[in-house]
């Protein structure tokens, strides 16, 4: 599955959540970036930079 059709059922995924769920899910989404944005920094710090 390519990126685009991943995107595409995440929406129709969230479609039929409530909004208390999709607040859940925005909360992970959010600890997911920042996670990913951490990991990121850590192996620049890892190169010296």
């Amino acid at each position: 599955m390519n990126d685009t059709e991943v995107r595409q059922q995440i929406n129709q995924y969230l479609d039929g959540l409530s909004s208390e769920h999709l607040q859940l899910v925005a909360d992970f989404l959010a600890y997911l970036t920042d996670k990913e944005s951490e990991d990121a920094t850590q192996e620049l710090y890892h190169f010296g930079f």
